[in-house]
């Protein structure tokens, strides 16, 4: 097994927390010291097309963001059941061996815990941002474009990864 390629679900679930705690804490922030009403919805220059009481706001955010986590942090069992037809990789079938494809659920488990800490920290932005546009901000369209430009960033670095080296050869040192 190459070294680039030992997979570190954990380190991944860590980070994973601490993007939802970052999200928790704005969003109790938000409950306690917010605004009354939040922009639920905005046009692309940044101007609130929906207005939502900061209760039924939050609470949307909550579900989104808990069954997001939820789904993140059940990765290894989800992971480890889906048919290896189903997995896009090149030489997949290589990968078709008890031990090869508990070591691909560690790899694709550390992966998709990454992107899923940078969709909380996505969503704890989206908290900021609204509340502060029901306190009385003007945003700009272009910190729209600026939020979703480093989420995309950050995705595509992890998608990157994911894509070039060795990470997803099939390791020939176990069958």
């Amino acid at each position: 097994m190459s070294a680039g390629s030992r997979p570190n679900p954990r380190r991944a679930g860590l980070v994973l927390a601490g993007a939802t705690l970052v999200f928790g804490i704005v969003w109790f922030t938000i409950l306690v010291a917010g605004p009354d009403t939040v922009p639920g919805h905005f046009a692309a220059d940044g101007t609130p097309t929906r207005w939502d009481s900061t209760p039924v706001f939050l609470g949307m955010m909550a579900a989104l963001a808990g069954g997001l986590t939820l789904l993140f942090v059940a990765m290894p069992r989800l992971m480890a059941r889906v048919p290896i037809e189903h997995v896009n990789l090149p030489n997949r079938e290589q990968w078709n061996t008890p031990a090869r494809r508990a070591h691909l659920a560690l790899l694709m488990t550390e992966d998709l815990r990454l992107i899923g800490a940078v969709t909380m920290l996505l969503l704890a932005a989206m908290l900021v941002i609204s509340a502060l546009a029901g306190l009385g901000a003007e945003i700009a369209g272009w910190v729209f474009l600026a939020t979703a430009a480093a989420y995309l960033v950050m995705i595509g670095i992890i998608v990157g990864r994911m894509l070039t080296g060795s990470r997803y050869t099939p390791p020939a040192d176990f069958s």
